[in-house]
C-alpha cells in the first residue's frame, strides 16, 4: 500500500513496517472539530483527529506579564498575554478564530451515546422503530431513553452541533433515525432534547412504567418474616423414617408426637443454627439476630420453584451483608436482584428475568404485573 502523500518515509522497523514522519504533514491540512467548551479543549482534541502536535511555549515579558505562543506543527499559529494561566486561554482564542476563518470545520461530533443488544451498528441487523417498548423506570428523560434502549437492544446517541455563542443544537438519534433535537446551553440542551424524545416515542409507542420507585412499596418482607417463614418451613419437613434417629426412638417405644413419658416434650428437633467461627461470650447483640443464609436461601428457592410473577422486596431493616447474600442467591437460582434507595432507606427487589415479549404479552392481557404498568399510545 502507498502511504499517504502527507507523510514521508523515515525508516523500517523489525518487522519492515514503515516509520512515517507525522511532523511533515502542513498545519494548512488541519480540521476543527468543533467538541469541546473551550478553545483549548477545540485545538487540542482537533490535533488528536489530524494526527498534528499542537504545543504552548512561556515567555516572560519585562512587564511582568506571560506571553504564550501557539505551535501548530511547528508554526507559530497565535499568541496571547496575561497571568502565565490567562495567557495560554488568550492564545487558543485568537488561534482558533484564525482558524476557523481558514480551515474546515466538523461543526458536529458524537460526543455521548449508548450502544446495547446483540446488533452491533456496521452488522446490517437494523431493528425497527415499530417494534419498539418505552421503558420508563426514571423520571430523568435520559435515563428513560437509555433504559429504553437496553430494554428493546437498540442503540440511542445524542450528537451535538454548536450554533453561535454558547447555543447548541442536540439531536437524539435511535437506531439511525432522528427521533427529536433541542437548542440550548449544552450543560442542559441533552436532557431538553431526551424529554423531547420521549414525549414523541409515547405518542405512537406502548409504555411499560416500573412502579417500584414510586410511592410506598406494598408486600415487603420484613426481618422477622424472613426468620418467621423459615421457622414455618423447617416445621413441615417431617423426619422421615428412614432416618437413624427416628428408627431409634420407634425401639424404645414412640410412636409420633411429644416425647417424654405422658408426651408432653418437644414434637419437631432441635433446629440447627449456624455458628460464625468462634462466636460464645460476649456475642454482640446484633451478631445474634443476624439472619441466617438458609432463612434466606429458603424463601429464594420457593420462589424460584413457584409460578409467581410478582417481585420479592427485602426490607430496609436489613444490612449490607446480608443484601449481599441476597444477591449472591438470587444469582444461583437464576433470578435478578436490584438494590434501591440510599442509607436507610436501601432495599433490595428479587424477581425473574423477563423477556421484553413475555411481559408485553402478559401486561396485554393483565394490564399490570407485580410493579409493571402497561400504558397504551396516546395515538
Amino acid at each position: 500500500l502507498k502511504p499517504p502523500e502527507e507523510l514521508v518515509v523515515l525508516a523500517k522497523d523489525a518487522s519492515g513496517q514503515p516509520i512515517f514522519n507525522a511532523s511533515a504533514k502542513h498545519w494548512t491540512n488541519f480540521v476543527l472539530t468543533e467538541n469541546a467548551n473551550d478553545a483549548i479543549g477545540i485545538l487540542n482534541n482537533s490535533a488528536s483527529y489530524n494526527k498534528m502536535s499542537v504545543e504552548y511555549k512561556y515567555e516572560m515579558m519585562p512587564n511582568r506579564t506571560w506571553r504564550c505562543r501557539v505551535f501548530l506543527q511547528d508554526h507559530c499559529l497565535a499568541e496571547g498575554y496575561g497571568t502565565k494561566k490567562t495567557s495560554k486561554h488568550a492564545a487558543a482564542d485568537e488561534a482558533l478564530k484564525i482558524l476557523q476563518k481558514t480551515q474546515p470545520t466538523y461543526p458536529s461530533v458524537k460526543s455521548s451515546q449508548c450502544q446495547t443488544g446483540s446488533s452491533p451498528r456496521g452488522s446490517g441487523k437494523k431493528k425497527d422503530i415499530k417494534d419498539l417498548v418505552v421503558y420508563e423506570n426514571s423520571s430523568n428523560p435520559v435515563c428513560t431513553l437509555n433504559d429504553t434502549a437496553q430494554f428493546n437492544r437498540m442503540t440511542v446517541e445524542y450528537v451535538y452541533e454548536r450554533m453561535t455563542g454558547l447555543r447548541w443544537k442536540c439531536k437524539v438519534i435511535l437506531e439511525s433515525e432522528v427521533i427529536a433535537e433541542a437548542v440550548g446551553v449544552k450543560k442542559t440542551v441533552k436532557y431538553e432534547a431526551a424529554g423531547e424524545a420521549v414525549k414523541t416515542l409515547k405518542k405512537t409507542q406502548p409504555t411499560v412504567i416500573n412502579n417500584l420507585k414510586k410511592g410506598a412499596i406494598e408486600d415487603v418482607i420484613s426481618r422477622n418474616e424472613i426468620q418467621g417463614r423459615s421457622a414455618e418451613e423447617a416445621y413441615k419437613q417431617q423426619i422421615k423414617e428412614d432416618n437413624i434417629g427416628n428408627q431409634l426412638l420407634r425401639k424404645m417405644g414412640w410412636t409420633g408426637g411429644g416425647l417424654g413419658k405422658s408426651g408432653e416434650g418437644i414434637r419437631e428437633p432441635i433446629s440447627v443454627k449456624e455458628q460464625h467461627k468462634r462466636e460464645g461470650l460476649g456475642l454482640d447483640v446484633e451478631r445474634v439476630n443476624k439472619i441466617a443464609k438458609r432463612d434466606i436461601e429458603q424463601i429464594i428457592r420457593n420462589y424460584a420453584r413457584s409460578e409467581s410473577h410478582t417481585d420479592l422486596t427485602f426490607s430496609t431493616e436489613l444490612t449490607n451483608d446480608e443484601r449481599k447474600q441476597i444477591h449472591q442467591i438470587a444469582q444461583k437460582y437464576g433470578l435478578k436482584s436490584k438494590s434501591h434507595g440510599v442509607g436507610h432507606d436501601r432495599y433490595l427487589v428479587v424477581g425473574r428475568k423477563r423477556r421484553k415479549e413475555d411481559l408485553l404479552d402478559q401486561l396485554k392481557q393483565e394490564g399490570q404485573v407485580g410493579h409493571y404498568e402497561l400504558v397504551m399510545p396516546q395515538a
